[in-house]
């Protein structure tokens, strides 16, 4: 169990027979596509490619600027780490784009991160069972595998973004056996979201849409 502790845990949230197959997967070394409560519809796993060239700004970044053809709330809603992944998070950041909030997770070292994701009414770390501290009317609990342990440096535990729009808020909650757990509070519970990574340097991108009402 210890090994895949916090990817269990986010099966449970998750509740969907999918996510064990993916955990499967992992165990192989392959990338297997999840279908997610919100579509049935086969959709390749999909890394995007960045165009635009780097800004000075922490907040908004212009690298992270970069479109997706993801789709909202696709049922790709999981992948597993490369091979060669030994990865180490240097930074988290928030930015706004036409239309949507995005969390950035910056990392150092080799390989491609995994990650897993669900919706969640309550947010609490794994392993400590404590309460993580964001305000909002739901989550989104995102796990990032594929990283070094112990972790080689990087951020802290509990490192967390102010809020934006519909993200209210994020938290590094630290690495445990290799994978990270990122917290987002959400104004919306429902609102439509998507995972995926680019690089140069490596990151893993998390947009949450604003509603457009």
């Amino acid at each position: 169990m210890g090994a895949h502790r916090r990817i269990s845990a986010l099966r449970i949230l998750a509740g969907t027979a999918a996510a064990m197959t993916l955990l499967a997967a992992c165990a192989t070394g392959e990338s297997v596509p999840v279908a997610s409560d919100a579509s049935t519809a086969p959709v390749p796993t999909t890394t995007a490619t960045e165009t635009a060239a780097p800004s000075a700004s922490p907040t908004a970044p212009a690298e992270d600027s970069a479109e997706s053809d993801v789709p909202w709330d696709s049922p790709t809603d999981g992948v597993a780490a490369s091979a060669d992944a030994a990865l180490t998070a240097t930074d988290l950041r928030i930015g706004s784009q036409l239309g949507y909030d995005r969390i950035v997770v910056e990392f150092s070292g080799t390989g491609t991160p995994g990650w897993l994701s669900a919706r969640s009414a309550t947010a609490v770390e794994d392993p400590t069972g404590q309460s993580v501290d964001l305000e909002s009317e739901g989550y989104l609990a995102v796990i990032a595998s594929g990283l070094t342990t112990p972790p080689d440096g990087g951020i802290d535990p509990g490192t967390t973004t102010p809020g934006n729009s519909v993200v209210t808020g994020s938290e590094f909650t630290g690495v445990f056996e290799g994978e990270a757990q990122i917290w987002l509070g959400l104004a919306d519970p429902e609102a439509p979201y998507r995972v995926f990574t680019l690089e140069n340097p490596t990151r893993l991108v998390i947009d949450v849409q604003r509603s457009m009402a």
